[in-house]
């Protein structure tokens, strides 16, 4: 009984010492940006990316505007279109390097100091309740931290298996439209300014040309539309997608590790349970 007792005691010590060192020293090291660097310049370089497809998907589709007539309408309706799954990329990146900024501070600060102390209050008072609750604020708490970096590493094993040829065409066709909606763009200019006869000849000449050129357009933008669509169902996979699975795998892997089952929300309906009994006992004694 009296070793019982101790090594209780040892082990609530243990405990309280991880839950201080987790509040005071791991909190402040894991919620600051510079111990993240690596995983925030990774996500960094996929904003970037995206952001360039995005401009790249705009400037196609107000080249084509510029050509005459209907053609390669309903290419440039596609590519507008896109800007919706634009969107929907940044906004999960720009949650992923918030959960980066705060994961660990809640993890560190929060979860992991309270799960730990109420582990320390079942070895005294031996409500199982406890234990459970205490466990999943535990695990919460790694899932949280966890989360980012672990997905940010699959998601870098991925990419060393990822086709960069499409990008590269990307960006070629984007640097082609671009020049094809600033020839238009000065031949339009060109015409408007166009007052001396000797002059008219050639700028009818520039004007044609350019417009000649941007005939082509459709065709490109075919393939970038392919391109791009390739590339967005890649991103979706490697930021949406992954950060899930990720996720999944974590809660399996931590409850395994920290040995018990969820069981929603009867451990704390039953740890109140107690509690309520517990101040019955004590009302009644002093009665």
């Amino acid at each position: 009984m009296i070793l019982e007792r101790k090594t209780r005691w040892i082990i609530s010590g243990i405990l309280i010492l991880i839950a201080v060192i987790s509040f005071f020293v791991l909190a402040k090291v894991f919620s600051d940006p510079e111990t993240f660097k690596g995983t925030i310049q990774v996500l960094d370089d996929k904003k970037n990316i995206v952001a360039k497809m995005s401009a790249i998907s705009i400037a196609a589709a107000s080249a084509i505007d510029l050509i005459p007539g209907e053609a390669g309408r309903s290419v440039s309706e596609a590519l507008v279109n896109l800007s919706g799954y634009f969107v929907l990329l940044f906004a999960a990146i720009y949650l992923e390097k918030l959960l980066i900024s705060i994961g660990g501070y809640i993890a560190f600060k929060v979860l992991i100091p309270g799960g730990l102390l109420l582990m320390v209050i079942f070895l005294k008072m031996r409500y199982e309740a406890l234990r459970a609750v205490g466990l999943k604020l535990i695990s919460t708490g790694l899932i949280l931290f966890l989360l980012v970096p672990s997905s940010v590493w699959v998601s870098g094993m991925v990419d060393k298996t990822h086709d960069m040829s499409k990008q590269q065409a990307i960006e070629e066709i984007g640097e082609e439209t671009e020049l094809i909606e600033k020839d238009v763009d000065t031949a339009d200019k060109s015409e408007e300014k166009g007052v001396v006869s000797s002059l008219i000849g050639k700028v009818q000449d520039g004007a044609s040309s350019a417009l000649a050129k941007a005939k082509e357009v459709p065709k490109k933008m075919n393939d970038l539309l392919d391109h791009l669509i390739d590339e967005i169902a890649y991103y979706f996979v490697s930021i949406c997608v992954i950060p899930i699975v990720v996720l999944v795998i974590l809660i399996v892997l931590v409850k395994q590790l920290l040995g018990f089952m969820p069981s929603g929300g009867r451990d704390t309906a039953l740890l109140l349970r107690e509690i309520h009994k517990l101040n019955s006992g004590r009302n009644e004694s002093l009665e």
